[in-house]
């Protein structure tokens, strides 16, 4: 009796896997990587970016998939530069216990590669704060434009 609804129960999963295996195959493949190059903290940077965006994307279910195979992707997200840059000006209320000193935006800048069309460069378009969680933030923004990239050229 035991072993008959231990195998009901693997059949289930079993099916439910394969449930799941078959939404997901027909979504576009996504690979996200960054250059090993430039100085230590710039790659570190860099590799953080890659995770954000990764983790930015995979909640992006039921438009695409994040892979970790360069060679089965269908679209390929390199992380090409963090940056900050202090406004001219900003308007706004300081946080209380925030970083002294001038407010900093994050850009990040990535190039996104599909097979069958030109690479694109694109930046987040959000004002991303890098004291308030600005490189998550600009991640998400980057994720959003990959999305709307990828649904407005399904073929």
């Amino acid at each position: 009796m035991l072993v008959s609804v231990f195998l009901a129960l693997a059949c289930g999963v079993a099916g439910l896997a394969a449930d799941q295996a078959a939404e997901t195959s027909h979504l576009p493949r996504v690979y996200v990587s960054t250059e090993p190059s430039g100085s230590r903290s710039e790659l570190y940077d860099r590799q953080q970016s890659v995770k954000d965006l990764r983790d930015a994307l995979a909640k992006k279910k039921k438009t695409l998939t994040v892979i970790d195979d360069e060679e089965q992707a269908d679209v390929k997200v390199e992380v090409i530069d963090r940056t900050t840059r202090v406004p001219k000006f900003h308007i706004g209320v300081a946080s209380p216990g925030g970083p002294m000193g001038p407010a900093r935006l994050a850009t990040l800048r990535v190039k996104v590669a599909r097979a069958d069309r030109d690479p694109v460069e694109m930046t987040n378009k959000t004002s991303a704060w890098e004291a308030n969680g600005g490189w998550q933030m600009a991640a998400e923004d980057i994720a959003k434009q990959i999305e709307k990239l990828v649904r407005d050229h399904k073929e």
